[in-house]
Formats: structure tokens, C-alpha cells, sequence
């Protein structure tokens, strides 16, 4: 998505426009509802002029109207009839129900629900008949023929790198600059060297053949490099042919060959990394064999960043091993032989190993296999099993580190038979938990390895006198929070005991806030730039009971319109062991409901002092485009603001989709206005991944801002604030 024309200092955002959190605001269903009510009860409205004229708002009961207010005197056909909003649930997750006057059932979809958070695969859609679906995959396509286009789901953002196919560090000759004479091969380039009686250029000079040319050292099993005394190598895989098949992948890759002699059984440690022309890596691949080039002879075989190839006791002999990367240059090889070890036997839970007296435990995951799951592993992970018996309730503080990269897995039960008996479950690097007052009896520890690589671990375990769980490590004992006061919360101890909508699955920490009036809520959560999320829950531990749920660096989000009583504020924050958090209660904020605001002509007026606004782009025409909004084909919806003097203007949109904000400068007026002109600023998603805001001091003038959608398919409710102040 484009950056292009952001107004302010605003940084790049690091979540993009995909959004990564489901929007449960309950108090703002109503305001969908009016809006959609007016939208679909308008008649006629599609022909008002509002640009001069601000149309009055529809009666009101105090602060308690609601959408019923607005509705229309008779139900429209096929209506669902109702008495009240229970009447209306239609089994849909993704649908806002509620029952409206003079009895009828109005139902808005809510594409948020929907949000899988992968960004890759596009922007998922409510549909209010059948519930949640995909929507089309993200292209990432720039229509240049010189770029490479990819989505790195990683960072959330697409990629436009230059044209080099084959990852040789080399840009194809047809491009600018480019001086790839064959951006299909990585063994052919300008910085590649020529191979002889090949009848192919490989150095991209013209020539076929020319002396010198060679083949590079070790490229088969007559010459393999010889890695008896261990250590490190680095081989060189431009010009190396793809000799020898291998059981892991079954692409063909430009391989080199290593040896070895053990003169008696020994342990056997090999790591690979490939490197890329242009610095980067790939995936390399090891297969250990007993007889050269002979598949039927592999032993093991690896694939990874690094590749890592661990044999246990592997008896005397001699032993190859081809080493490969698809487009790399060179490959690093470190090799290293040490005494034979025994293979474990606690590798079942009737076997699992005793540590009552606790201590300090080593090991490794050579040729262990993956029997149980954990609610907090994932699958392929290898286990190794603990028991430990206490007499009476203690405190167990359990640590396991790997001597390695690699995310360690440690849950406690007090049954093998049913995963009901967990008792805790924590994964990290380091894995770490201290169960409180546990009771008496026996438990077994289950304790899991990386699914990619079988490292080594160090495992600690104290037995300790028993003390109370910290406050706010779950729903029976939160930490009270009072509205305007900040707060800092130490994470480290804590357990992942709360569900919420956009859960990371990791530690996190319970607060309870009363108001004793309606309240807009401002909610700021910061884990010094880790990424956090944050949950405001009328039930705790009910995410369906969430007005809100907001993950970024930091988490920040506003609540409107939030009834008195009592609430919960759930913070977690997977990279960072503490956070601060600070939840302001401002005046709650009671927007006007708009509709019709189809185009410049026909702009909803700003007051000078500016407002609050709520409305949808369903059915709205698209008229106009952003330059930071990719094209968009989503429904737009604009308001008019006219300034006698420089201000000072903030808009910032909230919505339930990936919303786009821009604004045009345009004196003209009727349907000339904002034609044929681009926008004066734009932002798409600066402020969060359903938010824009535009923060500028604008001359006196006219201004027009349009709410849009990115791309397709994003279109929905939406609330609009402007805030109008001097210089």
C-alpha cells in the first residue's frame, strides 16, 4: 500500500492495512444501525444539497436514543419481525443484530469478525446471509515488469524488489542496470565465472568458452573436502552442477561434497547456511550418506535456516555428506565430532524422568519424536518427560533454555490421560513459569523441542515455599485501575489465563475499571516498541463481551460512548516483561448521523467548531481515488469544511474496515468541485489498522475529506472525527 502524501510525522506503519484485531465495540452497534437506518430510510436524499444547509437531526431522547429512533413507521418486505434484539440473532458471528422500530430486525455485517490476521491472503468479508468468506488474495502487482512482487507476510507489506529471478544478487539484462544474461540460471552472470565444454556464456561477456574456465572445488564425490578434524568451511556453489539426488527436496540443486572418517562411534553435529549474491540466505540442504552420490545409502537428510544435521553414536566408518543450495554462492559448513552419548529413555510419559529433588537437567532432542501436544505447542515439536511428587502445596519455578536459537515448549499435568489436567503451558525462548500453592500429588513436566531442529537444553527446577499467584494474573483477582492514572505491569510472572479477541497466546494481565458515568474511553498501552495488544471486556475473559481490541506498537485505541459501570482491561505483550498503561475518561461523544454524502457537491457540512459523525460507505458511489489508497473501488462518503481563517484541523476516521482518508482544496462548487484534482493529503492507516488521520494547519478555504475503503470489498460503518482549534 502506498505511503505517498502522508501529512504530518506520522511513522510507517509496522501491522499495514490488513488488520490484525476484531473490533467488538457493543455500544457502537447502534450507531451502525442509525446510520444504515438512515441510509436505507432516506428517500430522496441522494438530490439534497448539504454543502450549505446542515439537514436538522432526527429527534432524540436524551442520551438514550438509539437506532429504533430513526427507523421507519412500517417494516420493509421480508422483514424479520421482533420484540427485542434477542429476537433477531442469526447465528452469524460476524453480524450486529438488533430490533428496530416499528418491529422489525436490522442486521449489519461486520467484516472485522472475519479478519484470520494474515495479511497475505487478502481481506476476509462478512456476508450478513451466510457469515464470514475470503476475499480475493493479495497481488501486490506494481504492473512493472522490471519488479519482482511478493507479500512478506512478516512485516505486512508488499515488496517490490528488482527483477532477479534466480536470487543471484544480479538484475536481469533487459532491466536498468541490470547485467543478468540469463535471470532463470544462477550459475550464469557477469560476476559468475566461465565453465568450460559446457557451450553455455556463462559470465554473460558474449563468449562461449573462453579460457580460463573450470569447474569449482569439491563439486563431486572424486573430490570432496575432507571435514575429519571438524571446524569451519566455506565453499564456493557458483558453477556447481546438480550432481546427486537427495531425499529432503525434490528440486534440483547445484551441490558440493564433504567427507569424514570416524575411527570410532562418535556424536556428529552439522550446520549449513547458503548464501546468496546479494548477502542474504536460503534454505540449505545436507544429506549424510555412507556411500557417495547413493540415495540408498542416506542416513539423514535436512533442510533449514540453518540446515541442522545431529546424529547420535554413529558407528566408525567413512561418510559423505552433499551439501546444496538452489541459488546460493556459497555455502558455510561447521562440522564438529564429540564423544557418543546415550540416547534418552524419557521419551514417554510412563518413562518420564524423576526431578523431585529438582536441580539442573541437560540435554538434547537427537532423534526424538513428537508423541503429545500441549494447548500452547504446535505439532512435529519432540518431547522429553519430567515427573516430579510434592508432599505438600509449594511453588514450582521451572526454566528451560536452549543452547541453541529455538522455541522451547513446558507444560505441567497431573495425568498423562487427559490434556483437561494441564496445568500450565508456556512457550518462549526461554521457556519459563512459576506455578503457585500447587498442590499435593504428582505431576509430570512435558517438555518440548523446536519442530525444525534438535537442539540442545538446560532445564531447571526449584521447588520453593508456596505463595499467592500475583494479582492480576487472572479474572479472580484483577488490578484495580482508576481513569487518568498510569500504571506500569511486570509481566514476567504472570500466566496467559485470559481469552480475548486478537490474542497473542502469551502472558498477560488483568485490570478492573469502574466509571461511574458514561465515558468516552482513550486506552494507551506501550511495551517500549514491542508489539501489544489491549482489550477493554465488560465479562472478563468473554471476548464476545469486548468493546474493543487493539494490537500495535504501541496499542492505543478510543471507546465511545462507554456506559457506567464496571469493566476489564486486558494487556499482554509477548516481547516485553513489563507495560504501562493509561486509560483516560473524557466526555462521552454522541455522534450525528449522516447520510447521502455521496460527493463534493453533496458534502455533509462541518460545523467551524467541527464534530462527531457516523455513517457507512454501503451503497455509496465511488467517486474518487486516493493516492495512498491502492486503487481503491470501495464507496466513498465526504464532508465539507469551510475555514474563514488558518486552523488547525484533526480527522481521524474509526471504522469495521480498512479505511482510507484524504482531503481536496477545491473553491468550485456543484458537481465541479474536487473533479479532475488530487488530493491534497492523503493517509491510509497511520493511526492504526482501521484508523487514518489527517493533523494539519490549513489556510482559509474550502476543504472536502472523503472517507473510501482500500482497494475492494472494504467498505462499511464508520465514525468520523473532526477537531477544528486555532493556531
Amino acid at each position: 500500500m502506498a505511503n505517498s502524501a502522508r501529512v504530518g510525522s506520522w511513522p510507517d506503519r509496522d501491522v499495514s492495512h490488513k488488520r490484525r484485531h476484531a473490533w467488538r465495540a457493543s455500544s457502537w452497534a447502534r450507531w451502525w444501525a442509525l446510520a444504515l437506518a438512515v441510509v436505507l430510510g432516506c428517500s430522496g436524499c441522494g438530490t439534497a444539497d448539504r454543502r450549505i444547509e446542515l439537514p436538522p437531526l432526527p429527534p432524540r431522547d436524551g442520551d438514550a436514543a438509539t437506532a429504533a429512533d430513526d427507523a421507519g413507521t412500517e417494516p420493509p418486505d421480508g422483514a424479520t419481525r421482533c420484540v427485542t434484539d434477542k429476537d433477531c440473532d442469526d447465528g452469524l458471528a460476524c453480524t450486529q443484530e438488533s430490533c428496530v422500530r416499528p418491529g422489525y430486525c436490522l442486521r449489519i455485517g461486520d467484516s472485522a469478525r472475519c479478519d484470520d490476521g494474515v495479511f497475505c491472503n487478502g481481506f476476509e468479508v462478512c456476508d450478513p446471509k451466510v457469515g464470514c468468506r475470503s476475499g480475493p488474495r493479495e497481488s501486490c502487482n506494481d504492473d512493472d515488469a522490471c519488479t519482482i512482487d511478493s507479500c512478506d507476510e512478516a512485516r505486512k507489506v508488499c515488496v517490490h524488489g528488482p527483477r532477479d529471478f534466480d536470487h543471484d544478487g544480479e538484475i536481469d539484462d533487459h532491466c536498468p542496470g541490470g547485467t543478468d544474461c540469463d535471470d532463470f540460471d544462477p550459475a550464469r552472470g557477469r560476476r559468475d565465472a566461465e565453465l568450460c565444454a559446457d557451450q553455455i556464456d556463462n559470465d554473460c561477456d558474449g563468449v562461449v568458452d573462453e579460457q580460463p574456465c573450470g569447474r569449482p572445488a569439491h563439486d563431486t564425490c572424486a573430490d570432496a573436502l575432507d571435514i575429519s578434524a571438524g571446524g569451519s568451511f566455506e565453499v564456493q556453489l557458483a558453477g556447481a552442477a546438480a550432481d546427486y539426488a537427495v531425499s529432503c527436496t525434490a528440486a534440483a540443486a547445484r551441490d558440493v561434497v564433504f567427507t569424514f572418517v570416524l575411527k570410532q562411534a562418535r556424536d556428529v553435529k552439522l550446520m549449513a547456511s547458503s548464501t546468496l549474491g546479494d548477502g542474504s540466505e536460503e534454505n540449505a540442504v545436507l544429506a549424510l550418506q555412507s556411500s557417495c552420490g547413493d540415495r540408498g545409502a542416506e542416513l539423514d537428510c535436512r533442510v533449514g535456516f540453518p540446515a541442522d544435521l545431529r546424529r547420535r553414536a554413529l558407528p566408525a566408518g567413512r561418510y559423505f555428506v552433499v551439501a546444496s543450495g538452489f541459488a546460493a554462492k556459497t555455502l558455510s559448513l561447521r562440522a564438529s565430532f564429540s564423544a557418543p552419548t546415550v540416547a534418552p529413555t524419557n521419551t514417554r510419559c510412563p518413562a518420564a524422568r524423576d526431578v523431585s529433588a529438582g536441580g539442573t537437567f541437560t540435554g538434547d532432542f537427537v532423534g526424538v519424536t513428537d508423541v503429545a501436544a500441549s494447548s500452547c505447542g504446535v505439532s512435529g515439536q519432540p518431547d522429553l518427560f519430567y515427573s516430579f511428587t510434592l508432599r505438600k502445596p509449594q511453588d514450582v519455578e521451572i526454566a528451560a533454555l536452549s543452547e541453541e536459537t529455538g522455541r522451547l515448549t513446558l507444560s505441567v499435568v497431573s495425568s498423562c490421560a487427559t490434556s483437561a489436567s494441564e496445568q500450565r503451558c508456556e512457550s518462549g525462548d526461554p521457556a519459563q513459569a512459576r506455578l503457585h500453592q500447587l498442590p499435593a500429588g504428582h505431576y509430570v513436566l512435558r517438555l518440548e523441542g523446536p519442530a525444525s531442529r534438535a537442539v540442545s537444553f538446560s532445564l531447571n527446577v526449584a521447588f520453593l515455599p508456596p505463595t499467592a499467584p500475583p494479582p492480576g494474573d487472572d479474572c479472580a483477582q484483577p488490578l484495580p485501575l482508576t481513569a487518568g492514572k498510569a500504571v506500569s505491569v511486570n509481566l514476567a510472572d504472570l500466566r496467559d489465563s485470559v481469552d480475548t479477541s486478537c490474542q497473542l497466546m502469551t502472558k498477560d494481565a488483568v485490570f478492573q475499571l469502574t466509571l461511574d458515568k458514561p465515558s468516552d474511553l482513550d486506552i494507551q498501552l506501550d511495551a517500549s516498541a514491542a508489539t501489544a495488544v489491549v482489550a477493554l471486556q465488560k465479562t472478563c475473559g468473554v471476548p464476545s463481551s469486548e468493546l474493543s481490541c487493539r494490537l500495535g506498537r504501541p496499542a492505543q485505541t478510543r471507546v465511545r460512548d462507554v456506559a457506567a459501570g464496571t469493566y476489564f482491561v486486558v494487556v499482554e505483550a509477548p516481547a516485553a516483561q513489563s507495560a504501562d498503561l493509561k486509560v483516560d475518561a473524557l466526555p462521552a461523544s454522541h455522534p450525528v448521523a449522516v447520510s447521502g454524502n455521496t460527493s463534493c457537491a453533496k458534502g455533509w457540512k462541518i460545523p467551524a467548531t467541527g464534530g462527531l459523525f457516523v455513517g457507512s460507505t454501503l451503497h455509496m458511489a465511488d467517486s474518487y481515488h486516493g493516492s495512498c489508497g491502492g486503487g481503491s473501488t470501495s464507496g466513498d462518503a465526504v464532508f465539507g469544511l469551510q475555514l474563514t481563517q488558518a486552523q488547525h484541523v484533526v480527522a481521524r476516521i474509526d471504522s469495521g474496515f480498512d479505511s482510507v482518508l484524504y482531503r481536496y482544496s477545491d473553491a468550485r462548487t456543484g458537481s465541479a468541485a474536487c473533479t479532475d484534482l488530487p488530493p491534497g493529503a492523503c493517509d491510509d492507516d497511520s493511526a492504526g489498522n482501521r484508523q487514518a488521520q489527517l493533523d494539519e494547519m490549513l489556510d482559509p478555504g474550502t476543504y472536502y475529506y472523503v472517507v473510501d475503503g482500500f482497494k475492494s470489498g472494504n467498505q462499511g460503518p464508520y465514525l468520523l472525527d473532526v477537531t477544528v482549534t486555532g493556531k
